[in-house]
C-alpha cells in the first residue's frame, strides 16, 4: 500500500453494571459485495473460504454490525456487563 486512508472513531457510553463500545473503521480502498461474502458465509460451503472469516468471529463478539459505502465503513457495537 502506497497511498490510501483508514479512520478510526471510537466512542464509549457507560451503561449501568458495564458499558457499550462504538467503534467505526472507514477506508478509501474498493470495498467488496458485502452481500455476496453474507451469503456465502451463510452457505454449508462456509468452511472452504478462505476470505471474510473474520466477519463471523466479529459478528460472534458484538452486538450490532453494519456495513455502509460497500464495505469501505463498517461499525460496531461492544456491549459488556460486570459480573
Amino acid at each position: 500500500l502506497t497511498e490510501g486512508s483508514i479512520s478510526f472513531n471510537l466512542s464509549h457510553e457507560p451503561c449501568r453494571g458495564g458499558g457499550k463500545l462504538t467503534l467505526r473503521i472507514t477506508h478509501d480502498g474498493d470495498g467488496f459485495d458485502i452481500e455476496s461474502t453474507q451469503s456465502l458465509l451463510r452457505s454449508n460451503d462456509s468452511d472452504s473460504v478462505l476470505h471474510g472469516r473474520g466477519i463471523k468471529l466479529v459478528e460472534s463478539l458484538t452486538q450490532r454490525l453494519e456495513y455502509e459505502d460497500f464495505g469501505r465503513s463498517v461499525e460496531v457495537d461492544y456491549v459488556w456487563q460486570e459480573e
